[in-house]
């Protein structure tokens, strides 16, 4: 799965800091390479990061790697996406979703 090098690798190191403390609201896509719905998602995310670059992060977890933020999350199925704000979670999508439904999560957090 590809994905541009605006969308940020979101880890247990720097989720404290990239996604609860950040200054921009957050979305968090958890994914995984295996999964069919997450590789049609992926051109959605990456366009997000491009929109929205200089307002909101966009950044990624693959689930296959990084369990505890997974499990801190409380992500149960995937593709899930959640919009992180002040450091609290304001919105959550689970499954197929539209790039629309996205930017409208990233635009009522702004």
């Amino acid at each position: 799965m590809s994905t541009s090098g605006s969308v940020k690798e979101i880890t247990s190191q720097n989720f404290e800091g990239s996604v609860l403390r950040a200054s921009k609201p957050v979305l968090v896509y958890f994914y995984a390479n295996w999964n069919q719905l997450c590789q049609q998602l992926a051109p959605a995310i990456d366009e997000m990061a491009q929109k929205y670059e200089n307002v909101a992060i966009v950044g990624k977890v693959n689930i296959d790697d990084d369990n505890a933020i997974v499990t801190r999350c409380g992500v149960k199925n995937i593709p899930t996406i959640i919009l992180f704000k002040a450091g609290a979670e304001r919105d959550r999508v689970v499954g197929r979703t539209s790039k629309e439904n996205i930017a409208s999560m990233i635009d009522r957090a702004l």
